[in-house]
């Protein structure tokens, strides 16, 4: 009878930490989101500018500095509007349909880091 009543006690207990250590995660990913967004704001500001600068030099090439500052823009609203799990979830259902573009973004995502890191 002991014995189950310890087993019983270690599933609370373990279900306990699993469920403080997924709180946890999720704090941490929602904090470092919120790093990322001010991230992602400052590389939209530059792209604005940039995009501001070749239509002052009147470029052929403004429009597509337009283009990719539209993308940009909407990848951010995206990311900001939705939670770390979403973002993580809808990752790797992209990774599965798309790895080349996955492995794309991995390379972006690691220009931002840098960025990041480096400031």
């Amino acid at each position: 009878m002991e014995q189950k009543e310890f087993i019983q006690q270690e599933k609370i207990t373990g279900e306990d930490f699993s469920n403080r250590f997924k709180e946890k995660s999720e704090e941490l990913a929602e904090s470092g989101k919120s790093v990322f967004d001010t991230e992602l704001n400052n590389l939209s500001e530059a792209l604005h500018s940039a995009a501001d600068k070749l239509h002052q030099k009147e470029d052929f090439m403004a429009q597509f500095g337009d283009k990719a500052v539209e993308k940009f823009d909407s990848l951010a609203g995206y990311i900001k509007e939705h939670n770390a799990s979403e973002l993580v979830k809808d990752v790797n259902e992209v990774s599965k349909r798309s790895p080349y573009i996955a492995i794309g973004g991995m390379f972006v995502a690691g220009l931002a880091l840098s960025r990041f890191l480096k400031s």
